[in-house]
């Protein structure tokens, strides 16, 4: 067996793989290692409604100590954009939505999760502070930070995409999560960069200031006026003739084509992932290959003696190495 067949055989082993409705996952934790448990997440499904069939695809990437904010996103957004979908549906005169409509079905879920989040959090919080001791009030019985907090302290972005009975694609992104769209500075949780500066300081007292003296990091030095991160989320609509697939993906997957191909385009990105997918498709092992993980592989290097999975292994990979989940709805 060659080199890269046995990095090839490792990748598999160690990634998480599965297609669900047709549409193909993949997810690998940062070192590479199967003892940790990656902080991305996916999510697909197909809905067959009153005016055809319809995909969902959901792409988060977690940060922070814990996971408790991407698996509340995870466990609530796929049952609200249905039901919000169903509801446009029903009061739409035609079988068909607009994009406008289309766009307030993928933002208001997760702008309204956002808000549950810092309102749970604030609903602790007397009216007058003046003797409130965060460290004991926003603790459990056991010393554990109580859910609210937590939620607020850690984050995720996000990608969301739906894909309607005529095969146009809708796409909200919140931070840097890809669908080959890319924004800046926004996300869900993450409280410490929207809430004023005395509610981060009872934020850090809780918590513990695990990331330097309350909770603030280079906030104090870099942004001078809240909010500092934005939970609006960027929403696109497509439909290209010839589409053949839809990649959705955490940054990690931005990181390893920047470090492998050096390229920052996401239409070059977007290439390099779309050859290797319809290279799959047109295999004679098609049928046993996951798309996502097709894509993966092509993004360490693929099958040569430039492949980098190997170095990421040893640890000897430069420059950023991150968690990574991949989706692929071939179209």
């Amino acid at each position: 067996m060659s080199s890269w067949m046995d990095l090839r055989a490792k990748l598999a082993q160690l990634a998480t793989q599965e297609v669900r409705d047709g549409i193909h996952f993949v997810a690998l934790n940062g070192c590479g290692k199967d003892s940790l448990e990656t902080q991305d997440r996916y999510y697909g499904a197909e809905w067959n409604l009153s005016n055809g069939l319809w995909k969902l695809v959901v792409v988060l990437d977690g940060h922070g100590v814990t996971h408790s904010t991407v698996d509340f996103i995870l466990d609530k957004v796929p049952s609200m954009v249905k039901e919000a979908l169903v509801s446009a549906l029903r009061q739409s005169n035609s079988q068909s939505l607009d994009d406008d409509t289309l766009s307030k079905v993928l933002s208001e879920p997760l702008i309204s999760l956002d808000n549950f989040i810092k309102d749970s959090f604030l609903s602790l919080l007397p009216s007058d502070l003046s003797n409130f001791d965060p460290t004991v009030a926003l603790r459990d019985e056991s010393g554990n930070m109580v859910i609210e907090v937590d939620r607020c302290v850690q984050g995720s972005t996000a990608a969301v995409a739906l894909i309607d009975p005529s095969k146009r694609i809708h796409v909200a992104n919140i931070g840097d999560c890809d669908a080959f769209l890319y924004s800046e500075m926004n996300g869900l949780g993450d409280m410490h960069y929207k809430l004023p500066v005395h509610l981060v300081r009872i934020l850090g007292a809780a918590w513990g200031d695990p990331f330097g003296p309350g909770l603030m990091g280079d906030r104090n030095n870099t942004y001078k006026t809240p909010p500092y991160m934005s939970n609006l989320p960027e929403v696109a609509h497509a439909h290209v003739e010839g589409q053949k697939f839809l990649i959705v993906a955490s940054d990690g997957l931005d990181h390893l084509l920047r470090n492998r191909f050096k390229h920052e385009n996401p239409v070059e990105q977007g290439k390099i992932c779309g050859a290797a997918a319809a290279r799959a498709l047109e295999s004679e092992s098609r049928n046993a290959l996951n798309l996502a993980g097709v894509v993966l592989w092509e993004a360490y290097g693929g099958d040569g003696d430039g492949n980098i999975f190997g170095a990421r292994l040893a640890g000897e990979l430069q420059g950023r190495v991150d968690d990574v989940a991949i989706a692929v709805v071939p179209l």
